[in-house]
Order: structure tokens, then sequence, then C-alpha cells
């Protein structure tokens, strides 16, 4: 798997917009915080030109993408939000060039496709905040987080507390995932992959419990949860029950299709749509030790 180099003082990160519309202002925070880590901070060219529900046209979007992709100055592409457009430019982008020149890109949600095509090519990238959250809607660890691995300072380390429902293990193994909806939208694509021998994490926003169990059952119908090495369970932000109610909490619903997995599974993870959004270095080795007394995840990016 291709590892970007990591980011050195007065390197350039360029912001882009691949997806939902932004408005003026939305990335200040962005440009300051990045500029206090010693980076050179760009933005594309379309990036506020509001196109309706997307930030620009697709040919703005894609073009905006595919130059800060083939400009050898940007060390590292930070999407500004998520919403919905990645996946209408995602088969019009030509990665030769990032192949040999690769550099990190950074992103969530929507991103999410974007993501699963680097993977599908062998190559690494940052699932975190987009950078319209990088300022006062982020907690302090998520941004040091991201810092540390764009810099590439060390391995990073979380810890969260147990849940009942959990299943203990430790595993070491490539780690993929990321917007559960989106997850389901990306099977055959051609960007779709095996997550075979892969830990799987999984978040969502706003969706009812039945179209989370309905995501899971199409995971499940068409084999993505058969070989899994691990699972880890984010954030379902705003997921509501219905009426008659479901009876299954989120994760009650999602450990039971994990349950039979002879593979260590926990619930609660911080990434996804709430204020700490810990990134997670896509398709990295990652070691997730799941114990009673709480779960460890180490990730070898330093």
């Amino acid at each position: 798997m291709i590892r970007p180099q990591a980011l050195t003082f007065e390197d350039c990160i360029r912001i882009v917009a691949p997806a939902g519309v932004l408005k003026a202002g939305d990335l200040d925070s962005a440009t300051h915080i990045l500029q206090h880590w010693g980076l050179k901070v760009e933005t594309g060219t379309h990036v506020f030109d509001s196109h309706g529900f997307f930030s620009s046209t697709e040919s703005g979007r894609l073009a905006d993408f595919q130059d800060a992709l083939d400009d050898d100055v940007v060390k590292a592409i930070f999407c500004a939000r998520g919403g919905f457009g990645t996946g209408k430019i995602l088969d019009k982008i030509d990665f030769r060039n990032f192949l040999t020149n690769p550099k990190w890109i950074i992103g969530f949600s929507d991103i999410t496709l974007l993501h699963l095509k680097l993977h599908s090519i062998g190559a690494m990238s940052i699932h975190g905040m987009v950078a319209r959250q990088l300022g006062g809607s982020v907690d302090n660890e998520s941004a040091e987080s991201l810092r540390k691995i764009l810099f590439g300072e060390e391995n990073v380390v979380y810890r969260i507390g147990p849940s009942y429902l959990n299943t203990t293990g430790n595993v070491r193994a490539p780690i993929v995932g990321g917007n559960l909806t989106l997850l389901c939208n990306n099977i055959g694509t051609p960007s779709d992959i095996s997550f075979d021998g892969k830990i799987l994490f999984v978040e969502d926003i706003n969706e009812p419990f039945y179209a989370i169990d309905r995501h899971f059952n199409q995971l499940s119908r068409s084999g993505k949860l058969h070989d899994l090495a691990g699972l880890i369970a984010g954030e379902f932000t705003g997921s509501k029950d219905t009426e008659p109610p479901y009876d299954k909490t989120v994760y009650e619903i999602i450990q039971e299709y994990t349950a039979t997995g002879n593979y260590p599974a926990c619930f609660g993870f911080p990434v996804g749509h709430g204020r700490r959004n810990l990134p997670i270095p896509f398709s990295a080795d990652c070691i997730l030790d799941v114990q009673k007394r709480g779960v460890r995840i180490e990730f070898m990016v330093g």
C-alpha cells in the first residue's frame, strides 16, 4: 500500500470541495489552524462557486480536484465538506500522476467514496474531519491527532471504555470503512473493494434504525461481513427510532450481524459526525485490542 510522505514545515496544502456547497467564512478557521501548523494554504479555484446543492458544477469540482492531484507543489488535499457529489466526479478523476507522487487526502462522510477508490488503487488516505469542521466544532484530540498523522510524528493510539456489546480479542490488519450508507452505495461500482481480512469501521448520520439494519443486511448478503478481521462501530449521530418502535438500539442492530464472527468488535468509537471525529489512516495497519477493561486502537503511520 502506497503511503504518502509526511508533511514538513511550509509544505502546501490545498482545500478543494468535491461535494456540497460552502458559505463565505466556512474555511477561515481551518486556514488559520493549518497556517499555525506551519503549512501554506491554498484554496481551489471553484470552491465557492455555489452551484445549487453543490460547491460548483461537476466540471468545476473535477477541475479543482484534478489540479490539486497533479500539482507537485501541493503535498496534501483537504476536502472542504461532505454532503453529496463526490461520486458524480469520481470515475472521471485521473490518478496516474498521483500514484507516482502520492499525497495525503483528508475528509469523511461523502468523501468515503474517495477513500474507497484510493484503497482500490493501492494508496493510503485519512478518514477525518473536513476542513469546514477544523476549529471550534471539533475537539482538540481530533485536530492534534490529524496533525500528528500528517507530519508522521508517531503512531497514533486511541483508548476508549468498554461496552457490554464488545467482542474481546486482539488483531492486526488493514483498516477500511467510513459512512455506512456510502459503503453500501459503493458495492458493484468500479471502486468496490473486499473487506476480507480487514478491520471495518462504520458511522452514519440521520439514518432510521430500520435503514441501518437494511444497510447491514446488504453488507451481509453481499458477503462483505463474512471474513472480517475486526469491526469498529463509530457514532450514528441523529439516528432515530420509528413508530412502532424498532425495539433495538443502533449498536444492538449491528451486533446481531457481528456476534457470530470470530473477530474482535468494539462499539462507541468516536468517529463520525459528532464533535469528536478521531482521524483514521485509511488502509493503514491497525492493532485492534478489545478487552473487558477497554479498547486500545493503534495505527502504524509514524
